[in-house]
């Protein structure tokens, strides 16, 4: 097993020349190829299904996955026969000198060929395509780092022996339940219903709630209180801002429900947890 850096220092990083993230959508039986690959490119996928043939050898990418791809490769992509597939990519383009060379393989040699998205490297993905002025010298420099930030956190989750039971299980949820979760992440502060987290799964309401029974043991609206619930205890452990101004900014229609969630779950009033926190 490749050793796993805890010290930053102790990394070789080189820096790409530039950087793509973007996503797209393929109709049923879509394809892509033959092609040969002249980046560092990531490949995760969404929804659907995908098949990639990679100098003869062919991998299964499920929601979720992430398939990482070399410079040099012939590649062949086949999209789901029935459904819309949608993928997303980071591509770090590299310079062809000796040390770059050495470096991508021995990134390489460290990198497994497929593996879980984590939620770490999707707000790194998130981020890198929300800097879109790629004109813009800092969100350039910014982009570079995120997206080698996304391939060393790729590698690292890859190579680490012991993974957490969360992650283990957030690769088999079903991507309905994976796309409520980034829903919830994204606008718990919003006034969302039942409806709109089922909209946003694409699924009816009764089959979301019996999903989230059957995988998670809850309901899609216990998932968006607890989410708002521990957003709020973050900002009170961590801010001055008082608790109904904590309480409105992250969905709660008043500071009343935002402390009887809080007692529910944490078994002590918002006061007293901001109190724990700080000490005497």
């Amino acid at each position: 097993m490749s050793k796993i850096h805890q010290n930053m220092s102790d990394v070789d990083i080189q820096l790409p020349h530039s950087v793509v993230f973007n996503e797209v959508d393929y109709e049923p039986g879509g394809s892509f190829g033959p092609r040969v690959q002249q980046d560092v490119q990531l490949v995760i996928l969404d929804r659907g299904s995908l098949c990639v043939t990679t100098d003869g050898r062919e991998q299964v990418v499920e929601p979720g996955r992430v398939v990482c791809q070399w410079p040099g490769g012939t590649e062949l992509y086949r999209f789901d026969d029935q459904r819309v597939s949608t993928h997303r990519w980071v591509a770090l383009s590299f310079d062809d000198s000796p040390r770059t060379l050495r470096w991508i393989a021995q990134q390489r040699k460290a990198t497994p060929a497929i593996g879980v998205e984590t939620p770490a490297m999707r707000k790194l993905f998130d981020t890198g395509i929300a800097l879109n002025e790629p004109a813009d010298p800092a969100q350039h420099a910014a982009r570079l780092h995120l997206a080698v930030a996304y391939l060393q956190a790729f590698s690292i989750s890859g190579n680490t022996s012991r993974v957490s039971a969360h992650t283990a299980q957030r690769a088999a949820l079903p991507p309905a339940l994976l796309a409520i979760q980034r829903t919830i992440q994204t606008r718990y502060a919003e006034p969302l219903s039942l409806d709109d987290l089922a909209s946003a799964a694409a699924q009816s309401t009764n089959h979301l709630v019996r999903l989230c029974r059957k995988h998670l043991d809850t309901t899609p609206m216990r998932m968006l209180w607890d989410c708002r619930v521990d957003h709020g205890v973050e900002l009170l452990r961590s801010t001055g801002l008082h608790v109904g101004e904590i309480a409105y900014r992250v969905g709660f229609a008043n500071p009343f429900h935002f402390s009887r969630r809080c007692k529910e779950k944490y078994g002590v009033s918002p006061r007293k947890l901001r109190q724990d926190a700080w000490g005497p």
